[in-house]
């Protein structure tokens, strides 16, 4: 079976004959109709391999159903078998196997008897399978795919080549320290290595290993690592002792943006706010034995790698007495935390997205440049002991607390939370109200310097909404289709329930009765001031004599109902 070329849908279009694998085969002749019971397999819309047929012609492939059975689209023509045809059957008591046309060529349908013999050489039929489907340029190299030839040995080197050895499995001996790999024939490649004693593995750019708390790994005796390359260049190693003991983590880390083992603890000494960097495992200070892993972009923009800071001693930042960050006095608030890179040192930073209810947010693709903490009256400025330019880093976490004068932090943290799933201006939540209903009111609504009140108006639109922060934004948008009968203005405006001052008011002129329905707009945007359920109301009235319709005019729906007004509340993250 040499140089195959196969139309997978239709069958055979040369030399190849090797089909789809069947369900079960025939022992005995049989009714080509109905699911049935055939060498102990249920039939269910199954391929199945007939070859016990009276009529010989009728042997070969079948679809099954409840009905008639139909010949498989790969074996109902002459360009669909050969003599040596190939067919798997999966299961069954006694034909489960490798089975092969055994007909003389030519063969042709409806004419030509088709029989079948069971292969007694499993092991060439699954050589001559992976042999075409994994398209190996060189038999050598196939072998090597299908781990046929026996293990070979590699002595340890700094970037060891184990690529070009024949086999899958290598003994790997010595102790000198690999960084790396020669460059693998191919991404996907694999090789295990089988440690005759004490090789040493150091993580870097082009090589992670996974199940180390430092990146680095020292074998024992026997212990396996399998090497697989996730480029030609860079390597993932997965270990697995031979004493069978566990390793700290699973799954290695890429590094960009990453974080491992990290935690952190805010403490407020009544003036000034200590954040502190600590690892996981035991929420102690990184160590040697348990350090915090950071993988960082490269410092120049330019250039796309990254790479893993061990950090292993206390990292902090100390927000001063008096220093406000940009928080407001009574107001929940959020202070992000990063990790930044300085001359491979790890450093802290902090930083307020809020400014009033604008957010400003990060791109955690590139840099930032740092004031010093000394002086932090200000949100959306990164801060740190040191200002810093230009510097590489990664967000830990936030902390959230409300302080009663701000500046003075006295009041401990309400949260603090490691690599959350939201960054500032994210929406948490977004819920909508939207209706064609037609409706209608009398109630005037003040045109004065004042704000409107819920009473001097009727309530159209409702949402409700359970914050998930106390320190979010609310945005909440409401567009209205009004008419009114006589010519005068429409006020349309937002409350915070069923009671109280407008949050945020508009304002349009009707021409009066026979004109079509205009569109009001109103948004109000405000912090979410705590996490207890609450709704948002539209509200609406005329400015003066005359009856306002709600989608519609002089109280009749206008364009069916897709004419229509809708209350949306987005809760924005900060």
């Amino acid at each position: 079976m040499t140089s195959p070329s196969t139309d997978r849908r239709y069958g055979l279009n040369s030399g190849m004959a090797i089909k789809v694998p069947c369900v079960v085969a025939t022992t005995a002749a049989i009714t080509l109709s109905g699911e049935q019971t055939i060498d102990g397999v249920l039939t269910s819309s199954d391929r199945v391999l007939v070859k016990n047929q009276s009529d010989q012609t009728t042997n070969g492939i079948y679809d099954t159903g409840t009905g008639d059975w139909t010949r498989a689209v790969d074996f109902d023509g002459n360009r669909d078998i050969t003599s040596g045809t190939l067919i798997k059957v999966n299961s069954g008591s006694t034909g489960a196997g490798f089975w092969y046309v055994s007909s003389t060529d030519p063969i042709t349908f409806g004419s030509s008897n088709i029989t079948f013999a069971q292969s007694s050489s499993t092991l060439a039929v699954i050589s001559a399978y992976w042999q075409t489907v994994i398209d190996d340029t060189t038999a050598a190299q196939s072998r090597n795919t299908l781990l046929i030839d026996a293990q070979t040995t590699v002595a340890s080197a700094t970037t060891p080549d184990i690529w070009t050895t024949t086999g899958h499995t290598i003994d790997y001996t010595g102790t000198v320290t690999a960084t790396g790999f020669a460059a693998a024939p191919y991404a996907g490649s694999s090789k295990e290595l089988i440690c005759a004693g004490a090789a040493v593995f150091t993580a870097g750019v082009n090589m992670v290993i996974a199940g180390t708390s430092s990146g680095n790994y020292t074998a024992a005796a026997n212990d396996r690592i399998l090497v697989v390359a996730k480029t030609t260049t860079q390597f993932l190693l997965y270990p697995l002792k031979a004493s069978g003991a566990s390793l700290a983590i699973s799954t290695p880390l890429l590094w960009q943006q990453q974080l491992q083992n990290a935690g952190l603890t805010v403490a407020m000494s009544g003036t000034a706010c200590t954040v502190t960097l600590i690892e996981a495992t035991t929420a102690g200070t990184p160590s040697t034995t348990s350090p915090v892993d950071i993988g960082f972009r490269n410092a120049t923009v330019t250039t796309g790698d990254a790479s893993k800071v061990s950090t292993t001693a206390t990292k902090a930042v100390v927000i001063p007495a008096s220093q406000a960050v940009g928080t407001v006095s009574g107001q929940a608030s959020r202070i992000w935390v990063a990790a930044i890179l300085v001359s491979g040192a790890v450093e802290l930073a902090v930083y307020n997205s809020l400014s009033g209810t604008s957010v400003a947010g990060f791109n955690e693709g590139g840099v930032i440049t740092t004031s010093a903490i000394s002086s932090a009256p200000s949100a959306q400025t990164w801060y740190s002991t040191t200002a810093r330019s230009n510097v590489p880093f990664v967000i830990i976490g936030y902390f959230e607390s409300t302080q009663g004068t701000a500046g003075t932090w006295a009041s401990a943290a309400t949260a603090i939370v490691i690599n959350p799933k939201y960054r500032p201006g994210h929406i948490v939540q977004s819920l909508v109200t939207a209706t064609g209903a037609v409706d209608t009111t009398a109630v005037t609504t003040p045109v004065d310097d004042s704000p409107p009140q819920y009473t001097e108006g009727k309530a159209f639109m409702s949402v409700s909404v359970t914050p998930t922060s106390a320190g979010n934004l609310f945005q909440v948008t409401a567009l209205a289709a009004h008419a009114v009968s006589a010519a005068t203005s429409v006020i349309g405006f937002i409350t915070k329930g069923a009671a109280g001052s407008a949050l945020a008011a508009s304002q349009i002129y009707t021409a009066g009765a026979g004109n079509a329905p205009m569109s009001l707009g109103v948004s109000y945007r405000g912090v979410t001031a705590g996490t207890a359920a609450t709704s948002f109301q539209y509200v609406a009235g005329g400015g003066g004599a005359g009856t306002l319709t709600f989608n519609g005019a002089s109280g009749s729906r206008y364009l069916g109902d897709t004419y229509g007004s809708l209350l949306r509340v987005d809760e924005i993250f900060v």
